[in-house]
């Protein structure tokens, strides 16, 4: 028996080629990929419409289906139902690529969340395999969004993007048969429980080490700093988990326990918000996918299948739960705390009750450091190239002889159909240059709105620096690109029960004219009037009657509203008075571009677009005399 199970796991190894491994690595990053087009278009489609239970219900439906694995495995064995898993993600990564529809792209999405969910349960049949085909995928998925400044391939309106996923999705189609045929067996009970790990894993992943946002605005630090480090850790992963792979069972537990250790400090640093941030998150980028490799990694098995789905679908769940409970409650810091730890615990406790190394599959691997020293190079150099090229965009001055100015409420990305397309965002904004943009509605690497730093992005296109300031948790709120700022100040309103809000002030220089911008997006509920006439009073006592001043922004309130009373009262001009809606779903006119006296309109442009739900407002000023204030 010993002996048969021996030539069973070194038949295994032998299979695990550099092209099988490759093959599932790409089916992981199209499984990444998956669960952000299936979350993001959930919200867009589904949440803007619906109450928080139906949205929480719609998205653990779709997560909680891979236990559908179970009945189908059991229908149709292990190996055909790997293989429909494979199928099914490269079909639902093709048409999503291929649609310009909303809603196939959330079908899309959801099939291929499905899919994912049974791939992942069925993953520890490969062996070996398994944990460096996750490492490298997290890398893989890390690179791609990078190569393409944050944005996800899916969600980025570009040839290369196409063919970056036609290219994962050609490889895994290949691959799915031999892939198919590996899988076997699976863990037994015993060994399975681990598995519940992958969903902090997954958390921890998708909030930090692969969230490029995240990293930029926790630590501080540019695209070109975070993309580094974060490429740097990634690659030290690969690495590391080969190393693991390779070791004898002494020195796994102590690559193990160390890379436990370094998960947990590199969170502790980052979490710190200091300069040692950008270490602290090259730290989770490395450790994590170390720490993955007991819960997908089988050196025993069984003709069970329940077991490893059933624990791969609780796992599923509790990442739903982690997701809905941090974004709902913008960003609370617990939520990552327990992605963190839990996936340190469950990665230490899976590596003490999974079996020994089988010494015969130990000898059985390809000696030496070649393809993981290889593949952590080629992960590395392409990021290493397009972070080093992308440098932060330098000040200027203003080439108008007055100020240009415009706010426009971005919906962060998402056009009118609910369509994620930041070029067309930047298409308009370059159509009506300005030298001060402000920006409401500004997402920096939610996973629920497609993980994309919106911010630095647009940056990078349009070649302007930036001033931010968070309002609901870290990584939304409102913007200003401007090459003229010279400094800036966020606010926070005082808002209980209220989605948090905030403001974002900015002095710029301009021809040896200092002018104060200060950029808002105030409450939006129906009943939330008493709300903004107190955001309102916030923002006037914030001005302090400084003039050159602009109050710029989505106030929410049309000019008739008490709210807007208290600011024309308190001596701000609006020179669009009486145009017509910006927010056109409800024909109201909610965004302004409002000034002190002190400045008189030259011109005035109302843009027409469909890039977000709401219109820009673009306005041309000068700074005159009192006595010649225009009377508007």
């Amino acid at each position: 028996m010993g002996v048969a199970r021996a030539a069973t796991v070194s038949e295994a190894a032998r299979r695990s080629s550099p092209a099988g491994l490759l093959a599932i690595a790409f089916a992981l990053l199209l499984g990444f990929q998956a669960i952000r087009v299936f979350t993001t278009h959930t919200i867009w489609l589904i949440g803007e419409t619906s109450s928080r239970e139906i949205l929480a219900i719609v998205v653990l439906g779709g997560f909680a289906a891979a236990i559908l694995a179970w009945p189908l495995a059991r229908a149709i064995g292990i190996q055909a139902a790997s293989l429909w898993s494979l199928r099914l993600l490269a079909a639902g990564a093709a048409v999503g690529q291929i649609s310009a529809v909303p809603g196939i792209d959330f079908a899309a999405g959801l099939v291929g969340t499905i899919a994912f969910g049974w791939f992942l349960a069925f993953l520890p049949a490969l062996g070996s395999a398994a944990p460096m085909a996750l490492a490298v995928a997290l890398a893989l998925d890390l690179t791609v969004r990078i190569g393409f400044i944050t944005v996800d391939a899916p969600f980025a309106h570009h040839p290369a993007a196409a063919a970056v996923v036609a290219v994962a999705v050609a490889i895994v189609a290949l691959g799915a048969p031999s892939i198919g045929r590996q899988a076997k067996q699976l863990p037994a009970w015993r060994h399975a429980w681990p598995l519940i790990g992958l969903g902090p894993g997954l958390m921890a992943f998708l909030i930090l080490s692969g969230n490029l946002g995240q990293v930029i605005v926790g630590a501080d630090i540019d695209f070109r700093a975070a993309g580094l480090a974060l490429a740097i850790g990634a690659a030290a992963g690969i690495v590391w988990t080969s190393a693991l792979i390779r070791a004898r069972p002494p020195r796994q537990r102590v690559l193990l326990g160390v890379a436990a250790v370094v998960l947990v400090a590199g969170f502790v640093l980052f979490d710190t918000r200091s300069a040692a941030a950008g270490v602290g998150a090259a730290a989770i980028a490395a450790a994590l996918p170390v720490m993955l490799v007991p819960m997908v990694w089988r050196t025993g098995g069984s003709n069970l299948v329940a077991p490893s789905v059933v624990s791969v679908t609780f796992g599923l769940v509790v990442l739903v739960v982690l997701l809905f409970v941090f974004y709902s409650f913008y960003g609370p810091g617990w939520v990552l705390w327990a992605a963190v730890f839990g996936t340190a615990l469950l990665g230490v406790g899976g590596s003490l009750v999974r079996s020994r190394v089988v010494e015969a599959e130990r000898r059985a691997r390809r000696r030496g450091w070649p393809a993981p020293l290889i593949v952590a190079g080629l992960v590395l150099l392409p990021a290493a190239a397009v972070a080093g090229t992308a440098a932060p965009p330098d000040a200027g001055h203003s080439e108008s002889d007055g100020l240009r100015v415009v706010t426009y409420n971005i919906r962060q990305g998402f056009g009118v159909e609910g369509r994620f397309d930041l070029e067309a965002v930047a298409r308009t904004l370059e159509d009506n240059p300005a030298d001060v943009i402000a920006l409401q509605e500004v997402g920096r690497g939610w996973v629920i709105s497609g993980a994309a730093d919106t911010l630095t992005w647009l940056s990078q296109r349009l070649d302007m620096p930036y001033a931010y300031g968070a309002a609901a948790g870290d990584l939304w709120g409102n913007a200003v690109l401007t090459r003229l700022a010279t400094r800036s100040t966020v606010h926070h309103f005082d808002n209980p029960g209220r989605i948090p809000r905030g403001a974002t002030e900015v002095e710029i220089d301009a021809s040896g004219q200092t002018y104060t911008v200060v950029n808002t997006h105030l409450d939006h509920a129906d009943d939330g009037g008493p709300t903004r006439e107190a955001q309102t009073r916030a923002l006037l006592e914030i001005w302090g009657g400084r003039s050159p001043t602009l109050l710029v922004g989505d106030l929410n309130a049309e000019a008739g509203a008490r709210s807007m009373q208290l600011v024309f009262q308190a001596g701000f001009l609006d020179p669009d008075a009486g145009g017509p809606p910006t927010f056109p779903a409800d024909g109201e006119r909610i965004d302004y571009v409002l000034h002190t006296p002190d400045l008189s309109v030259v011109e005035v442009h109302r843009p027409i677009t469909a890039a977000s739900d709401h219109e820009p407002v673009w306005v041309k000023l000068s700074p005159h005399t009192l006595a010649d204030a225009d009377p508007r």
